[in-house]
């Protein structure tokens, strides 16, 4: 799958193989709107609020969410309300916009959101990597 292709199994909103599918990605993937006892509220299921939510990952010594768009940026409502959501958890967000160009797909940029030390050590991550046109923003 790339960013604004969806997956070729997807019919009528679902997965038409969802009984058989492969374990990497999909049986491995834990979507933070259903994960049992999700925090998420029914408002944050991916296809409606236009976002997919990952909880809980580890980046550097970083608890962190992670926050991938359904189409190719996350609605202004729904970013505002998981920043929100990772200000009260007191955990960083990373998230991602798709930028395309006459609807292809271009490139990804990776933001950061949270404290200060984290949104520091977000950027020379993204320095490091050479990813100096991805922009980091702080809280």
């Amino acid at each position: 799958m790339k960013p604004g292709v969806p997956c070729r199994q997807l019919v009528g909103g679902g997965c038409s193989i969802y009984a058989q599918r492969p374990e990497n990605p999909c049986r491995n993937f834990n979507c933070g709107w259903k994960i049992p006892n999700s925090p998420l509220p029914d408002e944050m299921r991916p296809d409606q609020c236009g976002a997919i939510v990952v909880l809980g990952q580890d980046w550097r010594h970083w608890r962190v969410i992670r926050a991938v768009p359904v189409g190719w940026t996350i609605p202004d409502e729904t970013l505002r309300r998981i920043k929100h959501f990772a200000v009260v958890q007191r955990m960083a967000l990373i998230y991602h916009e798709f930028e395309h160009i006459d609807g292809a797909y271009s490139r990804t940029q990776r933001i950061g959101f949270g404290p200060p030390d984290f949104v520091k050590s977000f950027r020379e991550a993204l320095i490091k990597e050479g990813a100096e046109e991805l922009e980091t923003r702080g809280s």
